[in-house]
C-alpha cells in the first residue's frame, strides 16, 4: 500500500456543522508546553474540542508519553473515565512487534518515548486524577474487550505499520456504537502509520465520515 496520504481532507468547522453541534463551549488548558514526543498544540485543541463537544464519557489512549493529552481530556470531559495505555520501561521488554520499520528514519527514534514515569497529571486536583486509569501495557498485548463501549480512542503509540493496523482493529472490539477514533502521526513522516491507515480506509470501504484534519496529521472517524 503506497504512503501517499488518500484519506480525504476536511475542515474541523466544517465537521461541527455537519454533526450541527452546539459550538459555544469553555475549554480548559494545562501544561501547554511542547516536549518532543507531544502532539501539536492545535491538534491537542481538535481532540480536546471533540471530546468536549461529543460528551465522551468513556476514553481510551493508546500511548501516553507524559500525559499532557491525557490531562486536558480529563479536563474537558466532564466525569468521563480515561484509560491510558503506555509500554513499561524495563530492561526485558519484549513488544509482541518490533518498535521499528525497516528503513526507518534514523531521528524517528522511539526508544526516548517509552515508559516515561513522570505524567503531567499527577499532582492535579483529585477530582482530575482519580478518573485517570494508567495502565503499564504493550497495546498489541493488551485484552481490549475488557474495555467495552469506549465514546472516543486516541491512538498515538508504536508508529510501526504492524502496531498501528493492530491498535486500528483491536479500537473496533471497544468502541461504542457513535464513537469517535482519532489516530496521530498521519502523513507525518510515520511511513507505517500512513501505510496502515491507507489499508484500513481501503478495507473498511473508503468510510463516509472518516477524515484527515487540516493543518494536522489526525485522522478521525466517526461512527
Amino acid at each position: 500500500m503506497s504512503e501517499a496520504p488518500i484519506i480525504p481532507r476536511k475542515n474541523f468547522i466544517d465537521l461541527i456543522e455537519e454533526f450541527k453541534l452546539d459550538d459555544f463551549t469553555t475549554l480548559q488548558f494545562k501544561c501547554l508546553r511542547f516536549t518532543s514526543g507531544n502532539i501539536s498544540l492545535i491538534e491537542l485543541f481538535h481532540i480536546v474540542l471533540t471530546v468536549r463537544l461529543f460528551k465522551a464519557k468513556r476514553i481510551m489512549e493508546f500511548g501516553t508519553f507524559n500525559g499532557r493529552t491525557t490531562l486536558n481530556m480529563a479536563l474537558n470531559a466532564d466525569g468521563a473515565e480515561l484509560f491510558t495505555v503506555d509500554l513499561p520501561r524495563t530492561k526485558k521488554l519484549r513488544t509482541k512487534y518490533e518498535l521499528y520499520d525497516k528503513g526507518m528514519r534514523g531521528d524517528l527514534d522511539e526508544t526516548g518515548y517509552v515508559g516515561v514515569k513522570g505524567k503531567l497529571w499527577q499532582g492535579q486536583p483529585k477530582e482530575i486524577t482519580k478518573r485517570i486509569n494508567l495502565i503499564w501495557e504493550d497495546t498489541a498485548r493488551l485484552q481490549f474487550v475488557k474495555y467495552p463501549n469506549i465514546d472516543f480512542i486516541f491512538i498515538d503509540a508504536s508508529h510501526t505499520y504492524d502496531n498501528c493496523k493492530n491498535d486500528s482493529y483491536n479500537a473496533h472490539k471497544m468502541i461504542s456504537e457513535h464513537g469517535i477514533i482519532f489516530w496521530h502521526d498521519y502523513a507525518g513522516g510515520w511511513t507505517g502509520v500512513t501505510q496502515a491507515l491507507n489499508e484500513y480506509y481501503i478495507d473498511q470501504g473508503k468510510p463516509e465520515k472518516m477524515y484527515w484534519f487540516d493543518g494536522t496529521s489526525i485522522v478521525g472517524r466517526f461512527f
